[in-house]
């Protein structure tokens, strides 16, 4: 008995990353890898629309199959929910699979337009947010940081907790558009 199924990982590049409920668009390409993890029948429906280059149709598959779906920002985290719908199916003909839609950005049909101060706004707080992960990397996990003198290191928390500061505001203005 055959049911065409399967757990289907979609890679898009998409033009701005969600995390916890915060649209930030992206920096350079202007694009981020995305993935979004779905049990899904009749997977080659999306093969076809994809050969007769029916784009139209192609986001709106998309959208029915992963516009659920929680969008994970590495594959490692993609792959731990796979795993987790897989053992709660009964049946998979096709297994745990990946698509790679990488020339697509799952939100291409966005209607929603930032303005021009909006989108430095974005950019950044996402800047802002990079270098304060790296930041905090730094002194959380770099044995250097240890090695440092004793001023530079509380100077370096300080630039951190600022620089936090700086971000919770920027945000605060991000979620009034």
């Amino acid at each position: 008995m055959s049911r065409d199924n399967g757990i289907y990982i979609l890679k898009t590049l998409d033009s701005y990353q969600t995390i916890d409920s915060k649209k930030t668009i992206i920096d350079g390409s202007g694009r981020i890898a995305a993935y979004r993890v779905a049990h899904v029948s009749a997977i080659d429906n999306f093969s076809q629309l994809e050969y007769e280059e029916n784009l139209t149709d192609l986001h709106e598959y998309m959208k029915d199959n992963w516009g659920q779906s929680t969008v994970y920002y590495t594959i490692e985290d993609a792959l731990i929910c796979a795993s987790k719908i897989y053992d709660s199916v009964k049946y998979l003909e096709y297994g745990i699979n990946k698509i790679d839609g990488s020339h697509y950005d799952f939100f291409y049909t966005e209607d929603r337009k930032y303005n021009t101060w909006e989108v430095r706004i974005l950019k950044e707080e996402n800047e802002l947010t990079n270098k304060l992960s790296k930041l905090d990397d730094f002194i959380s996990n770099n044995p250097n940081f240890l090695n440092l003198p004793q001023k530079e290191r509380y100077l370096l928390r300080r630039q951190f907790q600022f620089m936090s500061k700086y971000a919770d505001i920027l945000q605060k203005r991000i979620d009034l558009f």
